[in-house]
Formats: C-alpha cells, structure tokens, sequence
C-alpha cells in the first residue's frame, strides 16, 4: 500500500516528465514559427502590424526620466518578496519593456536577488512550510533534496532553471535547511540567469513578436526548462528505484532472520 505522500511523489514524477517534453515540443513549435516568416504574404502581413507596434514602442521609450521608474521597480520586487503581487517574469518583462538593456539587465538582476535573500530569510526564520513537510515525508524527494547529509546544490540550480517554478517554496526549503547564503544567492542567480536574460531581452522585443530576437529567447526558455524538468524526473526515478531496492533488501533480511530464528527455536525444541 502506497502512502498519500508517496502517492504525490509519483504523480509529481510524472508532471515534471510531460511538463519537461510539452516545453520542448513548444521550442520546436516557436523554432518552426520563426521558418515560417520566410513565407512572403505572411512577411508582408506582418510589417503592417508591426508598423503600428513601432509607433507604440517609441511613445513608452519616449518617457523620461528613468530615475522615477528605478526606484518603483526596486519596491515591486521588494513587496513581491512578501505578496506574490506578480510573476517575476512579469516584472523583468515590463522592466525590459520601460527601459534600455543596459538598465534593465542590472535591476532585473538586483530585483530578483532581493526577493530570494526575503524568501531565504523567512524560510530560515519560521521553517520551510509544506513543501518542505512534503519533502520530509517522501523518502525519494528527501533522497534528491540531501546531499551528504546537507541541501543538494545542484538541485537548487536545476530548479532555479525552470520557469514558473515556485521560486519562494524552493527559497525557504534552502533557508530552513541552513544552506549558506552566499552560496545560495549565487548558485540561484546562476540558474537564474538565462532566465533573467531571456526574459529582459523578450522585453526589449516585444514590439517585434514574431522577430528571432524576440523568438529565440523564448525558445532558448523552454528548451532549457524542458531538459531540466526531464533531467530532475530522470534523477528522481534513479533515486526512487534504489530507495526501493533498499526497501526490498530490508525485508529480505527481516525475513531472513525470522526464518533462522524459527529454525534456531526449533533445534532448541
């Protein structure tokens, strides 16, 4: 009989399988898009449209000065740290969109490194939650979770990888496991980063939505969260599958003792 905590796991394992396989199958669905702008009437239906998106983009980066705009992003971030008001990709998207590259790569980047020291924070002041109750629970996802006994880094940066993760669940496990913060801020940045950067420069281009510079991030998106969700199902199985060997083993020898105390009992007999 399965446990309701094992029940989950193994349906998660499955998620994170087709989650990992639709976002390449949507990569090769964009990469097929982006050939298909080759088509002439649909080249020239497209710069029709996007004379109209032209105009727009010059009116928002015709809005000055960007000194009153800095210090709102850098609050948003900071009130989304405690009320998940919006998506970080959102914000990174509408920072791309308002402001120059080189601006907005750099407040992105400080941004989101404010919400992850405050969800950190929290996790190591009032504990992981239910993620981590969950995880504890599961002998598999503990398992992937630990390593030597501590957090598992590489996991951190693998689940920093994928998109629409839940980032702030994920923050406090870290923090509730007294995971260092140095190492934690910079491994989440760095598997971050792609995301970061993808997510800025589909803002810079979103007045172009059918360009390859709008494009290719998007696709350079999904097919690293694709590989990832299906790298992170590939270790839990493997973890899942020697956690139950195990479990075969501990009963094999249960049984065997039984078999030679029965057996020793009836020597003595």
């Amino acid at each position: 009989m399965h446990t309701k905590s094992e029940n989950r796991a193994k349906h998660l394992n499955v998620f994170l399988g087709m989650a990992g396989l639709v976002c390449i199958l949507l990569a090769c669905a964009c990469l097929v898009l982006l050939l298909s702008l080759q088509v002439d009437d649909l080249w020239y239906w497209y710069r029709n449209v996007q004379e109209k998106l032209t105009q727009l983009e010059a009116y928002i980066r015709s809005l000055r000065p960007y000194y009153f705009f800095i210090p709102a992003v850098l609050l948003t971030y900071t009130a989304r740290g405690f009320v998940p008001i919006f998506s970080i990709s959102a914000i990174c998207l509408m920072v791309g969109v308002a402001l120059p590259a080189y601006l907005a790569l750099p407040l992105n980047l400080i941004g989101v490194a404010i919400i992850m020291t405050i969800k950190y924070y929290k996790g190591k002041r009032s504990g992981g939650g239910t993620a981590l109750r969950f995880f504890v629970k599961n002998v598999p996802v503990r398992k992937l979770l630990e390593r030597d006994g501590a957090a598992n880094p590489w996991l951190l940066f693998a689940f920093r990888l994928i998109p629409s993760f839940p980032e702030g669940s994920i923050s406090r496990i870290y923090g509730a496991m007294d995971f260092g913060y140095k190492r934690y801020i910079l491994i989440s940045l760095a598997g971050f980063a792609p995301k970061l950067f993808s997510y800025t420069f589909i803002g810079q281009n979103v007045f172009d939505p059918l360009s390859a510079k709008f494009l290719t991030p998007i696709i350079v998106i999904l097919l690293i969260s694709g590989f990832s969700l299906l790298f992170i199902n590939a270790i839990w199985s493997f973890v899942d599958k020697n956690v139950q060997l195990t479990l075969q083993e501990r009963i094999a020898m249960r049984t065997k003792r039984k078999k030679r105390l029965k057996e020793w009992k009836e020597k003595i007999l």
